[in-house]
């Protein structure tokens, strides 16, 4: 019976199905679309209009709204509001970690009082009293070779003392001590043959450039005056001058030069005076690291505070940094350090045996300035030789009130860039020591002549010959000798002048003078000779033979290994 009429029943589950979409979809649905942020129910015809609607709404209102004018920011002024009321804006303070009791408010509470820059200028502590050292040097720059009369002045600074008194002046201001050192000045004066000194002169200081990666030199930031619309320029070469170049302020980089023990070039810091900070650094290493330290140095390793490799001036050891080979930390800044240059170290020998002469040691500049005691340097090269000389040195600093107009009683005292120490007192007087040197160390009393060593400094390296001398001959004159060639490291034939523009004119060979504890005088010779300026001047050779510097130039040119030779004298009347 159902079996009959199933397909009755399918086909009116269907009709009922078609019947629902058509209500559904047919005569009961909205066909409306809802449209903008507001939901907006329209019919699908009315879309576009909806949506136009809204795009005109949306114009009007952007065209409406007037923008405010531009306005350039005045750097000057706000810079003076924030010296003036740093913490205005900065809002309660955010605590953080534990809870703590709440400061006391202080109602009457006194402002940051101005300060001068007088009383700044008058707390200043002089440099002591500077060491140099006057020698012949045979500099290494890039390729080329030469030879320098150089005076190395070096000098030691009180820098805790300073910072001190500085504080103590700051104290009641909003401005804090800063020591930045922005350049050295040196005066050098020379002695008349009365005795009497000379009008002081300043000294062309002498610097290897600093050299960029590319090979060129890198200028110094110039800190200008403060004239009230440069301040974010000033306090940025301020705090540059600080942070990269202060170093190169007080120990500027200088060339390597030739050592002609070793037979290669090394740090110019062989000549470097020794000064206190020096001595008390070298006592705080043992004896191992101080025979280490030779020994590298020898090799053509850095010392600590020897000449800054890699990016400057001789080309010796570039590449290398101060940590290879003594473990003291690289000196300067990274900033500084990014600017290395990139070329390779040049192949240097090495030796079983310290140099003779080990450079002064330099400790790192932070740790003198922990210290308390700086060390600072210049070079000079305006030299001449035979005279005798004095040397005084100062520092210029960077003014602590620097764009500090809101703090300083005169406007002027924060406008001004730099201030300099007072000049330390004069040095030991030092004799510039001539290329060439003699003695007089034997005689033939029979031939009537004297046998004098002449020493002549050439190519980096102290080389003597002798010659049999009559009166009225010339002392000195051009010979061939066989010297190491710095850039070959090889030896040559060069021809040496050994002139002296010394004129022998008489000899006394009855001479007699006291030697030791002998009781009776001892008989020598003496010459009288008219030297290069025409002055009459006499030479003992008894004390010419014992002498220091004869002694000392002996040892020079044993360690060249340059023999030593005896030419005939000259014929009588030449």
């Amino acid at each position: 019976m159902i079996e009959r009429h199933i397909e009755k029943v399918v086909l009116g589950l269907c009709v009922l199905l078609l019947m629902y979409a058509v209500f559904h979809w047919a005569i009961s649905s909205p066909r409306q679309i809802k449209v903008t942020d507001r939901n907006l129910a329209v019919p699908p015809d009315e879309v576009d209009l909806v949506l136009e609607e809204e795009a005109r709404g949306i114009d009007e209102s952007v065209r409406s709204v007037k923008p405010e004018p531009y306005r350039d920011r005045d750097f000057a002024s706000d810079l003076k509001k924030l010296q003036e009321t740093p913490f205005e804006d900065l809002g309660l303070p955010v605590e953080l970690g534990f809870a703590r009791a709440p400061l006391p408010q202080v109602e009457d509470a006194e402002p940051p009082k101005p300060t001068s820059l007088e009383a700044l200028l008058a707390v200043i502590p002089k440099p002591n009293r500077p060491q140099v050292t006057v020698e012949w040097e045979l500099l290494r720059v890039e390729m080329d070779s030469n030879d320098v009369l150089a005076g190395h002045v070096a000098a030691t600074y009180p820098w805790g003392n300073l910072d001190e008194k500085w504080r103590e002046v700051l104290e009641e201001t909003i401005i804090q001590s800063e020591i930045v050192v922005v350049g050295v000045e040196a005066e050098v004066r020379e002695r008349h043959f009365d005795g009497t000194w000379g009008t002081p002169r300043a000294v062309k200081t002498i610097r290897a450039p600093l050299l960029s990666s590319a090979g060129m030199p890198i200028p110094i930031p110039e800190l200008k005056d403060f004239d009230g619309s440069n301040g974010e320029e000033v306090i940025l070469a301020k705090r540059e001058l600080k942070e990269e170049w202060q170093e190169e302020m007080l120990e500027p980089g200088y060339w390597d030069i030739w050592w002609p023990s070793q037979k290669t070039y090394g740090t110019w810091q062989i000549n470097l005076p020794s000064t206190t900070v020096s001595e008390k650094y070298k006592k705080t290493l043992s004896e191992p690291e101080k025979t280490k330290q030779d020994l590298r140095a020898a090799r053509g390793f850095q010392l600590p505070g020897a000449s800054r490799v890699g990016r400057r001036w001789s080309g010796q050891g570039q590449g290398q940094s101060q940590s290879q080979g003594q473990g003291q930390g690289i000196r300067g800044s990274a900033a500084r350090r990014s600017r290395i240059s990139g070329r390779r170290p040049r192949r240097v020998a090495k030796f079983k045996q310290p140099p003779p002469l080990a450079p002064t040691v330099v400790p790192p500049l932070a740790d003198q300035i922990t210290n308390g005691e700086v060390l600072f340097w210049i070079h000079d090269l305006s030299l001449e030789s035979s005279k005798v000389y004095q040397y005084r040195v100062r520092l210029v600093l960077a003014n602590p009130l620097l764009a500090f107009t809101g703090h300083v009683e005169k406007e002027s005292d924060a406008g001004q860039a730099t201030i300099r120490t007072p000049f330390s007192e004069w040095s030991d007087r030092v004799v510039a020591p001539r290329a060439t040197e003699f003695f007089v160390t034997n005689r033939s009393e029979l031939q009537r002549y004297v046998k004098v060593e002449v020493f002549r400094y050439a190519l980096g390296q102290w080389v003597r010959h002798a010659f049999n001398v009559h009166e009225g001959d010339p002392i000195g004159q051009k010979k061939k000798e066989k010297l190491i060639d710095p850039v070959e490291t090889s030896s040559v034939s060069k021809e040496v002048d050994y002139s002296t523009g010394a004129v022998a004119i008489r000899f006394d060979f009855t001479k007699k003078v006291q030697k030791g504890s002998i009781p009776r005088p001892y008989p020598t010779v003496e010459m009288i000779y008219l030297d290069e300026a025409g002055q009459l001047k006499t030479r003992v050779g008894l004390l010419d033979r014992n002498s220091q510097r004869y002694k000392q130039l002996r040892e020079e040119t044993e360690r060249t290994r340059t023999p030593s030779r005896v030419t005939p004298g000259y014929s009588r009347g030449s």
